[in-house]
C-alpha cells in the first residue's frame, strides 16, 4: 500500500502531519496539515500545504510505489542470488579458481534485473 508520507517527501523537505490514511484528493486535503513555523513554546505552528506540494504529484508516486511492489520483490530474488555467489567473485579475485562461465553469466543477468526505486519507470 503506498505511502503519503513518502509520496510528500519525493517531492521535497516539508514538514506535516498526516492524520489517517490518504488515498484520495479529499483525505489529502483534510488529513494533511503543514507545518509553517513554530511559535514561543516550539509548538508547531500549521498553515498552508506549499504550492509545490500537489494532489496530482502526490499521486502520481504514490501510484510509482504500488507499482513498485513487484519490482522490488524481483530485486530481493536477484540480490540473494547474488549474495549466494559473491564467494565465486572473491575466490577468484583472491588468485583462486575463476568463476564458472555459467554463474558469471548468470550474475550478469541477475544483476541487469535490479531497478532502484528512482530509477523505475512502472
Amino acid at each position: 500500500m503506498a505511502d503519503c508520507a513518502q509520496a510528500i517527501q519525493s517531492i521535497g523537505t516539508y514538514e506535516f502531519v498526516i492524520r489517517g490514511n490518504v488515498t484520495t484528493e479529499a483525505e489529502f486535503n483534510s488529513k494533511v496539515e503543514w507545518v509553517v513555523g513554530k511559535d514561543s513554546n516550539d509548538t508547531a505552528i500549521m498553515g498552508a500545504k506549499p504550492d509545490a506540494v500537489t494532489w496530482t504529484k502526490v499521486k502520481a508516486d504514490m501510484d510509482k510505489q504500488d507499482a513498485f511492489v513487484n519490482q522490488k520483490a524481483i530485486n530481493e530474488a536477484a540480490q540473494a542470488y547474488l549474495a549466494s555467489t559473491d564467494w565465486y567473485s572473491i575466490r577468484e579475485a583472491e588468485g583462486g579458481k575463476a568463476m564458472p562461465s555459467d554463474v558469471k553469466t548468470k550474475r550478469a543477468a541477475e544483476r541487469a534485473k535490479v531497478v532502484s526505486y528512482a530509477n523505475f519507470s512502472g
